[in-house]
């Protein structure tokens, strides 16, 4: 089959049509890539097919084939989608079982708007705070004084499993803070299979 390449830097070939680029968009993006279903050819879309690319060994670049855009057709999306939203001040919320990415999104961005700052509700942040399937995550948080004030930081980690998750933010906070102030807050997986902590934290 001919390779129509799909770059935006190719020049012999027509640019792909807004729809075909927002069905490859909404497919990566409920396989987990941090890409947005707009249509819009731009950075983060190009990104997200390499990463693609580099997953399931094929060409390894932005571009996106007839072969490819078949491929990707044929992979179905992740069932269970899980996330945490969370600010630098311990405030948090976990979200498991969530039928579809795209909900989890809305509820995640619904509630960070309410109850946390507004700096951590952008989507890219929102996007890289999300995990499917069997995958967990963890939330860490720091307090501690020093000759320059007092400080403040919290941490998310994701993993294959909840151990994985637990000691990996508890090995972030610890870069950003003493490691003897960490406080596990709490892990969990997507589909709520293994559970630590509370889902929601309002210190």
């Amino acid at each position: 089959m001919q390779r129509r390449a799909l770059s935006a830097g190719a020049r012999a070939e027509a640019p792909p049509s807004h729809e075909l680029i927002k069905e490859i968009q909404s497919r990566l993006f409920e396989l987990g890539y941090m890409v947005w279903p707009d249509g819009n050819w731009d950075e983060r879309t190009k990104a997200a097919i390499k990463g693609w690319h580099q997953n399931v060994n094929r060409s390894g670049t932005d571009a996106m084939s007839d072969d490819d855009v078949a491929y990707l057709r044929t992979m179905p999306p992740s069932k269970v989608w899980g996330g945490v939203v969370y600010d630098s001040k311990g405030h948090y919320r976990l979200f498991i079982n969530e039928a579809s990415r795209k909900e989890l999104v809305d509820k995640e961005i619904s509630y960070c708007k309410q109850g946390c700052d507004a700096g951590r509700c952008q989507l890219d942040l929102i996007l890289n705070g999300q995990m499917s399937n069997k995958a967990c995550i963890a939330i860490s948080h720091v307090d501690w004084k020093d000759d320059k004030g007092n400080h403040t930081s919290t941490s998310t980690v994701r993993a294959a499993d909840i151990k994985a998750a637990s000691d990996g933010t508890i090995n972030e906070c610890a870069k950003l803070g003493p490691r003897e102030s960490c406080i596990l807050y709490a892990a969990v997986c997507a589909d709520g299979s293994s559970q630590t902590g509370v889902l929601e934290n309002r210190p």
